[in-house]
């Protein structure tokens, strides 16, 4: 468990500041190049102006935590919700993507289970039953397991960032999410 507790900034692109935009793309840089190591990494500004184009989206809505543990960045939390006028909202309402990055430094010390937390907390709050996340990683298939989520995919999937990586696609109902957190 971290020594600080965690401070959790939740990032609206419209009022972020300069540091919580830095913090943003910090954190989707290191999980990119974490993920796909030969892939250059992007500019700063083209990482950013990406991002503001997702939050953009109409039918998305994006829940996104940034973790500082001692002012410093630790790790991102990120959430998204189909919005009733999207045209799937129909058949994946009570679904919800998440992703969670902690940088390698503060890993191990509850900061994933935090922002696990916060992911019952607003799934509940959208009525969401089901949360959905994808990892490459074998550290990332090990935490889902360790969860109680079930894998849906063999792998098949595939990275839209090289189109030929595997992902690995698991799901978890929120109750039992919760249920397992002690929520």
């Amino acid at each position: 468990m971290p020594s600080q507790p965690v401070q959790l900034v939740r990032f609206d692109p419209v009022t972020a500041s300069e540091e919580d935009w830095e913090d943003h793309v910090t954190a989707t840089q290191l999980s990119v190049q974490e993920y796909y190591p030969d892939i250059p990494p992007l500019m700063a500004d083209e990482q950013r102006l990406r991002l503001q184009e997702r939050y953009a989206n109409p039918e998305i809505e994006r829940v996104t935590l940034l973790a500082r543990l001692d002012g410093r960045l630790a790790g991102m939390f990120h959430a998204e919700f189909l919005r009733p006028d999207s045209p799937d909202y129909d058949l994946y309402q009570h679904i919800g993507h998440m992703v969670i990055y902690v940088l390698p430094e503060y890993r191990r010390r509850g900061i994933a289970t935090t922002f696990l937390e916060q992911a019952v907390q607003v799934a509940s709050q959208r009525n969401v039953t089901d949360l959905q996340t994808i990892t490459p990683l074998d550290a990332g298939r090990a935490f889902a397991d360790s969860l109680g989520m079930v894998e849906i995919s063999d792998g098949g999937v595939t990275s839209y960032h090289t189109g030929d990586d595997p992902m690995h696609v698991f799901i978890i109902p929120v109750d039992e999410l919760a249920a397992h957190l002690g929520l």
